[in-house]
């Protein structure tokens, strides 16, 4: 990941652009700019101390003296997209805006593969550009993952452009392309221009458009199957769950084990997210996530004697109910610790989640089926902060940082006659 975001770097020394546009930075992505020796020439739009917007998102980076940074969450929106909004002053009374955003996603998946939000993405588009209209200079540009036959025509109204058709008209400029780059490498096939640049400009004009980033890093190469587990694998697999607007599915590993002589099936899953945003705050999709643990489990439950389920359920027992635990299944916190409270999400003593809605949820489980082993211990880790490591939060108090949002649990499994 570093080696990536230092291949950034080096474009943005390269080119040196006035304002840039990302989409998709993670907090991790975040820090690691922050360090490196181009970023003291730019002003960004997430200061430094700010609590991360969400687990990825849009950011703005300006060399130009800007005027405000501001955000306008998309009121359709289920995965919380948003435009972003830079007002730069380039000479005395002459503004120019730039707009940023990440357009709801595709999420094909089967049996239908037509979870494309299309209409989602449609009203974002006009609301965006509508919204925009109203300036004398602006450029909208970002990941818009916008599919022409599926989507039509990018709203442009009177005086707007696409500068890409308008620069290079003929040229194809896809910016997503499973042939060319091999960082998609196993993903259907797919080549469209999904990233785009829309501008409607008074007092300047478009000079020059150009696609970067199309050579691979040299002396750098991946594995794009990358599993964790020390034991012997014979084989990992996954099953998309057929209801998930967000992509989510269930991963299997299935090991041999050795004493007993035995397969152990482990399975993981990060089931459905509730979303809750104004005005409503009631986009908890509990149908969904029910719906992917009873399918989860009757499929696991049906292909092996020995299985272990668990993962960041997002499960709320207040609005989920009880999670489903066919006969001879058992959850292993309340098997092993009854009584104890176990939260692993807990906006009280974790400090990386201040700022949000109180929570304290029991979100991440271990759902197990043993006929040849039984489980022996189960215990929360990473609830300690990491020593000489702090944040500054947006209220501008100095916190100590955790390894992660979520404290994790760490399960003991051994044979059953022992």
């Amino acid at each position: 990941m570093h080696k990536r975001m230092k291949a950034l770097g080096d474009l943005i020394e390269l080119h040196s652009p006035d304002v840039i546009c990302f989409q998709e930075v993670t907090p991790s992505f975040y820090e690691i700019f922050r360090k490196s020796n181009w970023w003291k020439g730019y002003r960004c739009s997430i200061s430094n101390g700010k609590a991360f917007p969400a687990a990825y998102f849009c950011m703005q980076l300006c060399k130009l003296p800007v005027k405000s940074y501001s955000s306008k969450p998309f009121h359709n929106s289920i995965m919380a997209r948003e435009l972003c909004i830079a007002e730069v002053e380039l000479q005395p009374n002459t503004a120019l805006v730039v707009a940023t955003s990440h357009l709801e996603s595709p999420c094909p998946s089967p049996p239908s593969w037509d979870q494309m939000f299309s209409k989602e993405r449609i009203f974002q588009a006009n609301e965006a550009v509508k919204f925009l209209d109203k300036n004398q200079n602006v450029i909208f540009c970002g990941d818009m993952n916008w599919d022409d036959k599926l989507d039509g025509p990018f709203p442009k109204p009177e005086g707007w452009l696409d500068a890409w058709t308008e620069l290079r008209p003929g040229e194809i400029g896809y910016t997503y392309d499973t042939k060319s780059n091999t960082m998609l490498s196993g993903n259907r096939a797919l080549q469209k221009r999904l990233d785009r640049f829309i501008c409607k400009l008074k007092d300047f004009k478009i000079s020059r458009i150009e696609m970067i980033g199309r050579d691979a890093i040299p002396g750098v190469s991946y594995t794009k199957e990358k599993k964790l587990c020390k034991l012997p694998v014979k084989s990992y697999s996954c099953k998309p769950f057929h209801n998930s607007i967000m992509g989510r599915e269930l991963c299997i590993a299935e090991v041999q084990m050795q004493q007993p002589n035995t397969a152990l099936v482990i399975a993981t899953s990060h089931l459905e997210s509730p979303c809750p945003r104004p005005p409503e705050w009631d986009q908890m999709y509990s149908n969904e996530r029910v719906f992917q643990a009873k399918e989860a489990v009757k499929f696991l439950d049906n292909n092996s004697r020995n299985v272990i389920f668990c993962g960041d359920m997002n499960w709320n027992d207040e609005l989920d109910g009880p999670f489903p635990k066919p006969e001879g299944w058992l959850d292993a916190w309340t098997e092993l610790r009854p009584g104890e409270i176990g939260y692993t999400y807990d906006t009280k003593s974790n400090t990386m989640l201040t700022g949000k809605r109180a929570i304290q949820e029991r979100l991440d489980r271990f759902l197990c089926k043993l006929k040849d082993f039984k489980i022996s211990g189960i215990e929360l880790i990473g609830r300690d902060a990491i020593p000489g490591l702090f944040y500054t939060n947006n209220k501008n108090l100095v916190l100590p940082v955790f390894p992660s949002d979520h404290f994790g649990l760490l399960l003991t499994i051994c044979p059953s006659q022992i």
